[in-house]
């Protein structure tokens, strides 16, 4: 939910003492209180906090806590009037110093009420959510079953958020058919999909990953989703890293169909001495020689790993043709 459902609903009574417009659309994500004088072990990015201002001694006190506030993230203070009778100047003064929204909760409004009607909005949105990408996956993946490819899918639900979306590999190969990203940006993107400690990850440049199917695990067999901001914003919201989430697992799907119609083609191949079957996207005139030099002799699931990452698709014919050196 938004800041301004909150100062929406006429039940609660709470007032706008400080927050521009475009702050009143800050998404809030959780509830919070605390009248700790460092609130930094309470609170969380997101949320909206309410204090009885029960810490307040002075303005320098003031001055701190909001500060503190800011550097943890989240979307607004809510004061209540019950201890002083309203809100001191200072608390406005300190929340339009560190532009931070600040909201008034009436006296005779305990803070438990509003924070039972945000979660019953919130349980509500979160169950539209579900429905919302159920019937969506369910599209995606009837879609699929009729033929139609990711590139389509990833290209109407970029241009439904206003992002740009890249496929690739862990190596960098661009699985659809999108303009590759540049040398640098690619650099960054793979080292960020190798080495994150969780999915979603933001890495410098705007770029937002997802992982398509594997998680933390296999990752040189992984294949990623790239997304940025059309507007250059440095984070994707959370609603579209959702519906990009829902669509990797289409994706992945659809890739592992994929592998196994070409290991069945390939198996084919092999035992009848042929080519690759007409319409494999990677033909013998795509091949490519890669050397791997390690301390020892390199694992062959490691080397099985490093042949479907370089092309999106295992390939046992291609590596034993081109061979590979140890």
């Amino acid at each position: 939910m938004l800041l301004c459902d909150v100062v929406a609903s006429p039940d609660l009574g709470i007032r706008v003492l400080y927050g521009e417009t475009d702050a009143l659309t800050r998404p809030v994500l959780r509830a919070c209180t605390t009248d700790m004088p460092d609130p930094t072990r309470y609170v969380s990015a997101g949320s909206l906090v309410f204090t009885g201002l029960v810490w307040r001694r002075s303005s320098e006190d003031t001055d701190l806590f909001v500060k503190r506030l800011v550097a943890a993230g989240v979307s607004a203070m809510a004061a209540g009037e019950a201890l002083h009778g309203r809100v001191p100047d200072d608390v406005v003064d300190a929340c339009a110093r560190h532009r931070l929204p600040l909201l008034v909760v009436p006296e005779d409004v305990p803070f438990s009420r509003v924070i039972e009607y945000m979660t019953g909005r919130m349980a509500g949105a979160r169950m539209d959510r579900l429905q919302t990408g159920l019937a969506r996956q369910r599209q995606w993946l009837a879609a699929v079953a009729d033929g139609r490819p990711v590139d389509e899918l990833l290209d109407r639900l970029a241009q439904q958020f206003g992002v740009q979306t890249w496929l690739i590999t862990a190596t960098g190969v661009t699985v659809t058919d999108t303009p590759p990203l540049d040398d640098t940006a690619l650099d960054r993107v793979t080292a960020a999909a190798l080495t994150a400690s969780r999915f979603p990850v933001e890495t410098p440049g705007g770029f937002t990953l997802l992982s398509v199917g594997r998680g933390l695990g296999d990752r040189l067999d992984s294949w990623f989703l790239v997304i940025r901001d059309r507007d250059g914003c440095v984070h994707v919201e959370s609603e579209c890293l959702e519906a990009f989430g829902e669509l990797a697992t289409v994706v992945a799907f659809d890739r592992v169909r994929r592998d196994e119609r070409r290991r069945t083609s390939w198996e084919i191949a092999d035992r009848s001495g042929g080519a690759a079957p007409a319409g494999d996207r990677f033909s013998e005139t795509d091949l490519v020689a890669v050397v791997a030099e390690a301390e020892g002799r390199i694992p062959a699931d490691m080397l099985r790993a490093w042949s479907r990452t370089s092309w999106g698709h295992p390939s046992p014919r291609w590596m034993r043709r081109v061979g590979w050196s140890r």
